[in-house]
């Protein structure tokens, strides 16, 4: 199963103070709860330039484009 994040988006003036990890940790124990027996759980993220290290303090590993192909995205409306 593969479930996507964009990025979590804390105010500037309140980062530091672990919000955007509850938030993240929050997030990854529901997607936990929806695992079945024998399932396997993929969660691909999107991170703003710069909010690297961030996702990475989480467990995120970086992905080059040779390894997993080019991000894509299409919007409509």
């Amino acid at each position: 199963m593969h479930w996507f994040m964009k990025e979590f988006i804390v105010n500037q003036k309140f980062q530091g103070h672990m919000i955007g990890t509850l938030l993240y940790r929050f997030s990854e124990n529901f997607i936990k709860s929806t695992l079945k027996e024998n399932w396997k759980i993929c969660i691909n993220l999107r991170s703003s330039k710069g909010q690297e290290e961030f996702y990475h303090s989480l467990g995120f590993q970086t992905m080059s484009v040779n390894e997993t192909g080019s991000g894509m995205e299409k919007m409509l409306g």
